[in-house]
């Protein structure tokens, strides 16, 4: 199960924040981000990943996201 929102804050700044949940087991993931437009050919994105749910227990998964660390990602885009 899925949800994302997005708002522009203005023509160069987009946030995004989307979730990803697996109804069965309780766990999720909730990943926020943000993307500024440089110029019109260079953008930067940076989001994070911050899963929950049940952590793996002697290495067998006991929830689809909870096993996950969090994380970030940086992103440089270049376009011609």
């Amino acid at each position: 199960l899925g949800f994302q929102a997005t708002y522009p804050v203005n023509e160069f700044v987009n946030t995004t924040c989307y979730v990803v949940t697996n109804p069965t087991d309780g766990s999720g993931v909730l990943s926020p981000s943000v993307r500024l437009d440089l110029t019109r050919t260079l953008s930067i994105t940076l989001a994070a990943f911050l899963p929950w749910g049940e952590q793996t227990v002697n290495g067998l998964p006991q929830s689809e996201y909870g096993g996950s660390g969090p994380s970030l990602f940086l992103q440089l885009g270049l376009y011609f």
